[in-house]
C-alpha cells in the first residue's frame, strides 16, 4: 500500500551557502527593506485618505504586520533555510501549497526593485537632467507617471547595478547593505527631528476638515491603499538569508521583531512630523485636495518651504539611496526564493548553482530580466506593474 511522505524540514547549511552573515547583517537586511520610498510618500499619501488620523492607521498597520512577523520569527529560528517564505508553505502543507505560495513570494520580492527603481527616478526628477525620464500619462485610475524611453534605460542601468553588487558574498552584501541601512534609518531620523521641532503646527490636527473626515472608513482605507501596508513589509528579509546566517536560531527571531519594531516607529513619528510641519498655505480646505498633494517630492518641498534648503539636498540624495538600498536586497531575496524552490523541487536544479563567493547567481539573472520586463511595462502606453 502506498504511503504519502510529509516533507522534512533541513536543519542544516544547505548546500553552497556560505554561513557568514551576523545579526547586525539579518537586522539590517529587514529594516532596510522596510525603509525604502515608503517613508519619502506614504505620509503624504496617508494624510491625503484619513487626515491626521492617519496616525492611527499607522498603528493599525503596524500591529498588524508585527501579527504577521511572529510566526516568521519563530519559523525562521526553528528552519534556517534559503528563502524561507517559499519553504514553510511547503513543509506545512505540501506539493500545491508550497508551488503556489512560493510563486507568490519570488513574485513579490521580484517586482519591488523595479518599483524603488521607479522611486529613485521619480525623485531624481527634480535635477533638470533627470526631467525627461519621466511623463505623467492620464488613466482611467488618474495620472500615472510612466517611464520614457531614456527612463526606461536609466532604470536597467540601476537594475544591473544592485544585481551586479549582489554577485558579492554575502557579508561583503551585508556590509554594503548596512552601510545604505545606517544612513536610511539616519536621514528620517533627522528630518523628523528638524520638522517637528522647528515647525511645530499643533492647529494642523483640527485644520481642513477635521481630524478624521471619513472616520473609520478613511482610516482603514489608508492601511490597505495608502501605502501603509507596502511600507511596512519587509521583515521577511532575514527569513529569505536564514540559510547564511551564522546562529539563525538566536539571530532570525531577534532581526524579524526587532527590524519590524524599528520600522512602525519611523512610520509613525514621520507621519507626524509631516503633518505638524505643513505650512497653513499647504493644506487647503480638505485633506483630500490641499495643496500639499501636488508635492512630487513630499519632505524635500516641506524642508525648502520652511527654509531648510540643506535638508532638502540631503533628503534628494537620500531619494537615491533609501530605494536603492531597498532594491538591493529585494534583488538579494527574489535569488534566495528562486534558490528555496529549487531545492522544493519546483523550479530547476540549475536555480541553486552558486558561484565561488557561495551566491545563487541564476537567481539574479532571473530576477534581472523580471525587473527589466516589469520597467518596460511602465513606458508610455503601457500599464505599470505595481
Amino acid at each position: 500500500m502506498a504511503t504519502s511522505k510529509t516533507p522534512v524540514p533541513p536543519v542544516g547549511s544547505s548546500a553552497g551557502l556560505k554561513r557568514e552573515i551576523g545579526f547586525i547583517g539579518l537586522l539590517w537586511a529587514s529594516t532596510g527593506s522596510i525603509i525604502g520610498s515608503g517613508w519619502l510618500f506614504g505620509a503624504k499619501d496617508a494624510l491625503q485618505i484619513a487626515g491626521p488620523a492617519a496616525i492611527i492607521s499607522w498603528v493599525i498597520g503596524g500591529v498588524c504586520i508585527l501579527i504577521l512577523a511572529l510566526p516568521h520569527a519563530e519559523l525562521g529560528g526553528m528552519y534556517p533555510v534559503s528563502g524561507g517564505t517559499a519553504r514553510f508553505p511547503h513543509y506545512a502543507f505540501g506539493g500545491a501549497v508550497g508551488a503556489s505560495f512560493g510563486w507568490f513570494s519570488w513574485l513579490q520580492a521580484a517586482t519591488v526593485a523595479p518599483i524603488e527603481v521607479q522611486a529613485i527616478i521619480n525623485y531624481a526628477g527634480h535635477y533638470s537632467f533627470a526631467k525627461s525620464w519621466l511623463v505623467i500619462k492620464q488613466t482611467a485610475a488618474g495620472p500615472q507617471p510612466t517611464l520614457t524611453g531614456s527612463g526606461l534605460t536609466v532604470a536597467i542601468l540601476l537594475m544591473a547595478f544592485v544585481t551586479a553588487i549582489n554577485f558579492l558574498s554575502i557579508r561583503k552584501l551585508a556590509n554594503v547593505n548596512s552601510a545604505a541601512t545606517w544612513w536610511k534609518v539616519g536621514v528620517p531620523l533627522l528630518t523628523i527631528f528638524m520638522l517637528a521641532v522647528f515647525n511645530f503646527h499643533p492647529g494642523n490636527f483640527t485644520a481642513a476638515n477635521g481630524f478624521d473626515p471619513d472616520g473609520v472608513k478613511g482610516i482603514l482605507s489608508a492601511v490597505s491603499t495608502g501605502g501603509i501596508v507596502f511600507a511596512l513589509l519587509g521583515f521577511e528579509q532575514a527569513d529569505q538569508l536564514a540559510g547564511e546566517s551564522k546562529n539563525p536560531k538566536r539571530d532570525i527571531p531577534r532581526a524579524v521583531i526587532g527590524s519590524t519594531v524599528i520600522g512602525v516607529f519611523i512610520y509613525l513619528l514621520v507621519q507626524f512630523a509631516f503633518l505638524v510641519a505643513l505650512p497653513a498655505s499647504q493644506v487647503g480646505t480638505t485633506w483630500k485636495n490641499g495643496l500639499y498633494t501636488a508635492m512630487t517630492g513630499p519632505f524635500a518641498d516641506i524642508a525648502t518651504l520652511v527654509g531648510f534648503g540643506w535638508l532638502a539636498s540631503i533628503l534628494y540624495i537620500d531619494a537615491l539611496i533609501s530605494p536603492g538600498g531597498t532594491a538591493l536586497i529585494y534583488v538579494t531575496a527574489s535569488s534566495r526564493v528562486s534558490y528555496g524552490l529549487s531545492r522544493n523541487g519546483y523550479v530547476p536544479v540549475v536555480f541553486e548553482k552558486t558561484n565561488k563567493a557561495g551566491v545563487p547567481w541564476v537567481g539574479l539573472v532571473a530576477a534581472f530580466v523580471m525587473a527589466a520586463s516589469a520597467s518596460c511595462r511602465s513606458r508610455p502606453g503601457s500599464r505599470l506593474l505595481a
